[in-house]
């Protein structure tokens, strides 16, 4: 990330050149390898942008497996603000595609990207089968980290219908494929859910141990998005733990975070929850 922050301007630079000279292989291949910092730094104009020009890319040399990477991108872009109709169109071309081509990782997390959207609009039973056929294509190929996502996914689902037992069952296994394979951030990012329904069990030590080592995690990788919701969060637990005073520490650091990314809804709702006990 730190490299990312000096270099950021000049990849930019380097995607319009690779465009302007008519390389358009890297054109498509530069926006999929960087697309985690931008990310991860939420640069999400900028992250939408570079996909969009890298699937512009691929379609001219007509290349399906770099116009299904860029456009899975552009699916997640979509999702994340709220354009669920677009995000699906995106998911299912990339399924598409990616079965073209034969990549598992494309076709697995799109399938994920339609149950996470069929569980955001209250369909649970057809985003639990979404999953369900995300872990499948996942562990058929071998893709770890896939696979630990899913199990999240269906963990969540599982909170959500109010099995919790199940809920943390199924997100302590997928902590513990993150673990295996050695991925530091996926293992801080299934923190937040598992830590969500050990609360609904009256957990609340177990769930705050997780999100405040989940909270150095991101603070290491400069993931400030993901800090403020583990902050957020370690908030809601306290709370329930009746520490009134830690919560609403935790509250107002992550609207501080929120609001210095521009994400000031997600900030405003963490400052009023911290103003209950001023």
């Amino acid at each position: 990330m730190a490299w990312f922050e000096v270099e950021h301007m000049n990849i930019l630079a380097a995607l319009d050149q690779a465009m302007d000279t008519g390389q358009y292989d890297i054109a498509w291949k530069l926006p999929v390898v960087v697309d985690g910092f931008f990310e991860l730094h939420s640069s999400w104009k900028e992250w939408e942008d570079i996909h969009r020009i890298g699937a512009e890319a691929a379609r001219v040399i007509g290349d399906r497996l770099g116009e299904a990477s860029n456009v899975f991108a552009l699916g997640d872009a979509d999702w994340r603000s709220g354009r669920r109709e677009s995000a699906m169109a995106n998911y299912e071309s990339v399924i598409s595609y990616a079965e073209e081509t034969e990549d598992p990782w494309l076709i697995g997390f799109s399938l994920r990207g339609l149950g996470l959207i069929h569980l955001e609009m209250g369909d649970l039973d057809r985003a639990r089968d979404h999953f369900h056929s995300s872990r499948e294509v996942f562990r058929a190929n071998g893709v770890r980290r896939g696979e630990g996502m899913a199990l999240l996914s269906l963990g969540e689902h599982a909170r959500l219908i109010g099995d919790f037992d199940a809920a943390v069952s199924m997100g302590s296994d997928a902590v513990q494929v993150f673990i295996e394979i050695d991925d530091a951030w996926s293992e801080a990012w299934g923190a937040l859910p598992l830590a969500k329904s050990l609360a609904e069990l009256s957990r609340g030590r177990e769930a705050a141990e997780l999100l405040v080592r989940a909270s150095r995690t991101f603070d290491g990788f400069k993931d400030r998005r993901s800090l403020a919701m583990s902050s957020d969060l370690l908030g809601d637990v306290h709370h329930q733990l009746g520490e009134t005073a830690t919560a609403a520490d935790h509250w107002l650091y992550a609207a501080e975070i929120y609001e210095s990314l521009g994400e000031d809804t997600l900030g405003e709702e963490s400052r009023t929850k911290a103003r209950r006990f001023e």
